[in-house]
């Protein structure tokens, strides 16, 4: 390989990669979180080859991603699981203990669970937010018609305290006339 050539990486027109990512990366319809507990996960896998560790990893992956059961199809999970088919098969032994394979499909009981769970938390919240946008909503309407009824009563007042100029006449002399009248006669005001 040349300077300029630059190997390929993961996740960049790999094949095998493409289709784990598909539509699902969009952060609404992604599962991007889930607990690990690392020693239970040790224990339950140490017999495993680093190929068919890596596999069952890609494939939960996938699966979380997906927020759906795997389809039982060897082309597919080898894909997903980024192995030939020659490795496929010497892995799915050791790696098909950990789902369960139902209506054609391979299901992870425990990431069923926290999917579940995902999706009863993130409907939780949702409602929530509900709740508090129909909330501020009144609030803001209140506050509308507060500020509404209070600019009412100000223009009302103000109304009420202008004296008519009709009932006066244009040269008729005002208090103020009348004061300067005085103070100029030598009178207090």
């Amino acid at each position: 390989m040349s300077a300029k050539e630059k190997a390929p990486r993961p996740g960049k027109g790999n094949e095998a990669d493409d289709i784990t990512v598909e539509k699902y990366t969009r952060k609404s319809d992604a599962f991007h979180w889930w607990p690990h507990y690392f020693a239970e996960h040790y224990l339950s896998t140490v017999h495993l080859s680093g190929d068919a560790h890596s596999a069952l990893m890609r494939l939960m992956c996938v699966y979380a991603m997906r927020r759906a059961p795997l389809p039982n199809n060897d082309t597919e999970l080898s894909r997903i699981a980024g192995q030939t088919a020659a490795q496929w098969r010497a892995s799915r032994p050791l790696v098909e203990p950990f789902f369960d394979i139902v209506d054609d499909q391979w299901r992870h009981p425990e990431l069923d669970a926290l999917i579940a769970r995902a999706a009863d938390i993130s409907a939780k919240r949702a409602e929530a937010a509900r709740a508090r946008k129909a909330s501020a909503q009144q609030v803001q309407s209140k506050c509308s018609a507060n500020a509404e009824q209070m600019q009412s009563k100000r223009r009302h007042n103000q109304n009420q305290n202008q004296i008519p100029t009709s009932s006066r006449s244009p040269n008729a002399p005002t208090d103020t006339d009348r004061d300067l009248a005085k103070v100029a006669s030598g009178g207090a005001a």
